[in-house]
């Protein structure tokens, strides 16, 4: 007998048990919190449990403190397969949904987004950042080509100097003018030197 049924994995519905309270998809890997305080045993994902836990010392549902240190338990296996096995959509895409993956457990989903056309990720240009649907970033690398005023210095701390950023032509114009002369980089890059070692 099929458990699956239909759900999208982005969405929050009636069926809440499905549910990590952190990351508001279907649960993969489902654990849960064991500990002296508290005693509701919610499950979340395991990766996201494990990132709650080492910053938080509270229990993600309930909010109940923890005194002594939390364990993560993992839950029942059947109840981890039940999870995995439950019908899902990919979220992306114009309408919510994606057209190129039409449904299936978590191995499938996870497999399709990691080439979904819709999926937003970052440009590789540093000084751009924007997210592009996986499938306009090739035309949006084409013609992104923004660049940074030479007269900004990046440390560990941060970026100092001239925060300018245009096309090629707009910083070679804008070097002409740049408040920030050599001299006051070469200070800067000195200052932030002796910060870093001191």
């Amino acid at each position: 007998m099929s458990m699956t049924k239909k759900r999208t994995r982005l969405s929050v519905n009636n069926d809440e048990s499905y549910y990590c309270g952190i990351c508001m998809q279907i649960m993969h890997d489902p654990c849960y919190l064991n500990t002296d305080e508290c005693s509701c045993r919610r499950s979340f994902c395991h990766k996201c449990l494990a990132k709650w836990a080492s910053d938080e010392s509270k229990c993600p549902h309930c909010a109940i403190n923890f005194v002594t240190t939390a364990e993560i338990v993992r839950s029942c296996r059947q109840w981890s397969d039940f999870c995995d096995g439950v019908f899902r959509c990919c979220p992306h895409g114009p309408s919510g949904t994606c057209n190129k993956f039409k449904g299936g457990d978590y191995a499938s989903l996870e497999s399709h987004v990691t080439t979904c056309p819709h999926q937003k990720i970052r440009c590789q240009n540093d000084e751009c950042g924007q997210m592009i649907t996986r499938k306009h970033m090739k035309e949006h690398v084409r013609l992104c080509r923004l660049k940074r005023c030479p007269n900004a210095v990046k440390s560990c701390s941060g970026l100092y100097g001239c925060g300018f950023i245009g096309t090629k032509s707009e910083v070679a114009q804008h070097k002409t003018k740049c408040v920030f002369s050599p001299e006051a980089i070469t200070q800067i890059k000195r200052l932030t030197s002796a910060a870093t070692t001191s």
